[in-house]
């Protein structure tokens, strides 16, 4: 309901003089309109009907009692103020009352200054409880209002980085693959020219293997940043899955010195191991790269606890040159390279989302010349 400029009041009670008489009394001292009702039963149709603010009523009545009319109106508008009236005689029904939210009970005979009393405090608590239930509302609206708005900018968000995405993929594909496709089709369009000189023809095709290589790197990549395939998480022990990236990378660099360092032996992460060697395996491959395939990397591992929570932390150092302080932000976007023909520039792009998808976190610490570290957190198993 809402309060009325004047407020309206409705006076119940069996006997019509009284009625009358507080009628007259309430209109002289106090700026209420006032209404009468000699049953519960007409009182309540008169609610139904109209609008009121604030009922005095007498508790015991014919047809309906003061407590069947107040449950009544309770139910049927609960922001209506009721103020029982009560002989000495009825003060446990007028305690049952109050118990039935009531606002207040007054003695009969009913003294004037006592009634207006608690009429302006019962008009008073109406009056907060409706602007609370106002303010409650509005912030309700305005909590659906941002809530539909930050859904609608976040759906926005997305698309557009969808449509950027998409665009950074067309310009690779376009910009990346053109060059040793359009290089493959020269070399094999000389190669199918050639008389047969097996000679000739053998060094034109190793000629043509690093475009073909190059290819098949970039949609590798392509293909695996399209995938988001589901986590086989299981315990994969750390040092069983450092030693198999060592082995692997060390017949790639033999230049490269790998060492493990920390608390790698006995600790598990919960994981899915292909997934974590290939990302771990991009972070080292970007390390040997950075190094021209000549220098160290240490892995270091440590266990931390925080939150109740055991997380193992790798550390991938390597001895290069570093990443510019203006690159740390950007080596984790897609399609960021500083390889120039080298790599697709999705590597560590894919290596944070797997590591992510881990309820892990990846960084980078680095700082120029004193070599890269790029940082993997994962929960333990």
């Amino acid at each position: 309901m809402q309060q009325t400029a004047t407020p309206r009041v409705l006076i119940v009670d069996d006997e019509e003089d009284l009625c009358q008489y507080l009628k007259l009394m309430i209109s002289k001292k106090a700026n209420y309109e006032v209404d009468i009702a000699t049953d519960g039963a007409a009182a309540f149709e008169k609610i139904k009907g109209e609008r009121f603010n604030l009922v005095i009523s007498d508790i015991n009545m014919p047809k309906m009692n003061g407590i069947e009319l107040l449950n009544n109106i309770k139910n049927y508008d609960p922001d209506i103020e009721v103020i029982m009236l009560t002989g000495k005689s009825s003060l446990e029904t007028a305690v049952l009352a109050l118990q039935h939210n009531a606002f207040d009970y007054i003695e009969k005979p009913v003294e004037s200054r006592k009634l207006l009393v608690a009429m302006g405090n019962a008009l008073g608590k109406q009056r907060l409880n409706l602007e609370l239930k106002s303010v409650l509302d509005r912030v309700s609206r305005e909590r659906k209002d941002l809530k539909a708005k930050l859904e609608s900018q976040a759906a926005d968000l997305a698309r557009k980085e969808r449509l950027a995405i998409t665009g950074a993929v067309a310009a690779t594909l376009s910009g990346e693959l053109m060059g040793p496709v359009d290089e493959l089709v020269q070399k094999l369009g000389a190669i199918s020219g050639q008389k047969a000189d097996p000679a000739q023809v053998a060094s034109m095709v190793a000629a043509v293997l690093p475009a073909a290589q190059r290819v098949q790197t970039i949609l590798r990549d392509i293909v695996r940043f399209a995938e988001h395939s589901k986590i086989d998480s299981r315990p994969v022990g750390v040092a069983g899955l450092l030693q198999k990236l060592i082995d692997q990378h060390s017949e790639l660099h033999p230049e490269v010195k790998f060492t493990v360092t920390g608390q790698a032996e006995g600790l598990s992460v919960a994981g899915d191991e292909e997934k974590l060697t290939s990302a771990f395996g991009s972070i080292i491959e970007n390390s040997c790269d950075a190094m021209d395939n000549h220098g160290e990397i240490v892995i270091d591992v440590a266990l931390e606890t925080s939150g109740g929570e055991r997380r193992a932390v790798l550390r991938f150092r390597d001895s290069g040159p570093g990443v510019p302080e203006e690159h740390r932000e950007k080596v984790f976007l897609p399609f960021f390279s500083t390889k120039g023909n080298q790599g697709s520039g999705l590597g560590l792009t894919i290596s944070r989302r797997v590591v992510e998808d881990h309820r892990g976190e990846l960084r980078i610490e680095s700082s120029g010349g004193k070599g890269a570290c790029f940082v993997a957190v994962l929960p333990c198993a």
